[in-house]
């Protein structure tokens, strides 16, 4: 499982980076409001690509 763990730094340290630029909560999994709103909006967005396609 030490590759989930890896998979799992990658992203924080990616999460970071981009949070100082765009105010993004650097939550994974959607812990608070603003980040389930994210998720909420790309899976809103991953949803009207797929019904253009």
């Amino acid at each position: 499982m030490a590759i989930f763990r890896v998979i799992e730094e990658f992203i924080e340290q990616h999460v970071k980076s981009v949070s100082n630029l765009s105010g993004v909560s650097t939550t994974l999994w959607g812990n608070d409001k603003e980040s389930k709103r994210t998720i909420e909006q790309l899976d809103n967005t991953d949803a009207a690509h797929m019904k253009t396609l």
